[in-house]
């Protein structure tokens, strides 16, 4: 919504009513997420994060491309191994269905 400017008015999460003052709500919004998650996931550095966010962004509307920016996040977090073979469970199945 923010993306295709249906959101016309700035957004603001704080109790204060002054409009924040970056260039756009897509601005707000991507720096507000940054925080967040620079907050939650300490062991994932800023440039991570920030890259993260401009690809949630750029796969927004591809939800192929949104599930692997999201499964590479994951991986970068150390939450999951990188050969936990349920993140990739996807690829593997239409890999499979490619070589029949």
């Amino acid at each position: 919504m923010v993306e295709s400017q249906l959101v016309t008015v700035p957004v603001n999460v704080s109790e204060t009513p002054t409009p924040h003052a970056l260039a756009s709500n897509k601005d707000f919004l991507m720096d507000k997420m940054c925080q967040v998650l620079t907050t939650l996931f300490a062991n994932v550095n800023a440039v991570q994060i920030q890259a993260f966010v401009i690809q949630l962004g750029t796969h927004a509307e591809d939800w192929q491309g949104f599930k692997v920016t999201l499964r590479d996040l994951l991986i970068a977090t150390k939450i999951f191994a990188a050969n936990d073979d349920g993140l990739y469970a996807e690829e593997m199945k239409v890999s499979i269905r490619k070589s029949d």
